[in-house]
């Protein structure tokens, strides 16, 4: 089993604290390229542990297929992500993706699969990197989150999901845009999550 250590582990509770997202880095990254591919998977689910023992949540990973559920506990539903030397993860009862991606995102992907509203968008904005990166992890989770359906998320238009690209904050918001989904903004740690209202069904 590859061993794993987590530094600076944070907790941040949504949505009446039902929903729990989780991040933390790698202490000691493995320079081996297969070796961190991982070393990533092992700490992402040691940050799972670290999560359920801090919140007395008393469930087992259900990991055999998507999307991952927890099985024994209120929470049924987990995502993961990893990007680097960070992991992360959110652990909500409804349907729920998570995005971290500390690697800059190509404007000519942008030009490629984004909507014609958010490359509008882009274009507007200051701090365009930024943005198209943000636009890029709502896109990951939106295909987290539906399979690949949906196109994928490629596409979409996400535009309204996003905050003002000088943002800076962590934010959550309700979007009207994919009704009954909730967006959590992480600007710091490059990361996005996305879960959904009680009253959305999912297949």
């Amino acid at each position: 089993m590859t061993a794993c250590s987590l530094h600076n582990p944070t907790f941040t509770l949504l949505h009446d604290k039902a929903v729990i997202i989780a991040h933390a880095y790698i202490a000691t990254p493995n320079t081996n390229k297969a070796q961190h591919k991982r070393q990533q998977s092992a700490c992402v689910r040691a940050l799972l542990s670290k999560t359920l023992c801090k919140f007395n949540i008393t469930a087992k990973l259900q990991d055999t297929h998507l999307p991952y559920r927890l099985i024994g506990g209120r929470h049924g539903f987990v995502s993961f992500s990893h990007s680097g030397n960070q992991v992360a993860l959110i652990i909500s009862p409804t349907p729920c993706a998570i995005d971290i991606e500390i690697h800059p995102v190509s404007p000519a992907i942008a030009n490629r699969y984004y909507h014609p509203n958010e490359l509008m968008l882009i274009n507007q904005a200051i701090a365009k990197q930024s943005l198209i990166a943000a636009l890029w992890r709502i896109k990951e989770c939106w295909i987290k989150l539906y399979h690949g359906r949906l196109h994928a998320g490629l596409g979409v238009d996400f535009s309204a999901m996003t905050l003002p690209d000088t943002s800076t904050q962590l934010q959550l918001v309700r979007t009207s845009v994919a009704a009954g989904h909730w967006v959590y903004h992480q600007p710091r740690l490059q990361l996005n999550a996305i879960f959904a209202d009680d009253n959305v069904a999912f297949d």
